[in-house]
C-alpha cells in the first residue's frame, strides 16, 4: 500500500453516528476508507486496531468504538452487526473470482495484512 498523502487535513468527529463498513477481506475496505477520509476530512476506524495502518496515517484506527469519532468502522465480520444492529451498514461487494485470484497472488508474495 502506498504511503498516504497529507495534502488534506483530518479531524476526529464529535458524536458521529456510527456506521459499519462491511466487506470480505481484500475487497477494497481500506481503499474506501482512504477515499472517505479524503472526501470528508473525518477519520475512519476499525475493529481490528492495525498498527500497520495506524503507521500509514489512519489516525482513527485504534479509537474505541464508544468514542464515536470515526465516520465509518471497518469490519469483515457479522458479529459487530449483531452487537450493534441499530448502526447503518455500507457493504462492499467484490466478485468472488477476483478475490480468489488476488488471494492466490498475495499468498505467493510477502503481502501485509490490513
Amino acid at each position: 500500500m502506498p504511503e498516504r498523502s497529507y495534502s488534506y487535513k483530518l479531524w476526529f468527529g464529535l458524536r458521529v453516528p456510527s456506521t459499519w463498513l462491511l466487506s470480505f477481506p481484500r475487497s477494497g475496505n481500506t481503499w474506501t476508507r482512504y477515499l472517505l477520509e479524503a472526501a470528508t476530512g473525518v477519520v475512519t476506524g476499525s475493529v481490528y486496531h492495525s498498527k500497520y495502518l495506524k503507521g500509514l496515517g489512519y489516525m482513527g484506527e485504534d479509537d474505541p468504538l464508544w468514542w464515536r469519532t470515526s465516520l465509518v468502522i471497518k469490519t469483515h465480520s457479522l458479529l459487530p452487526l449483531r452487537i450493534h444492529p441499530d448502526y447503518p451498514v455500507i457493504a462492499i461487494i467484490r466478485n468472488p473470482a477476483r478475490y480468489l485470484y488476488q488471494e492466490g497472488y498475495t499468498s505467493s508474495v510477502d503481502s501485509p495484512s490490513y
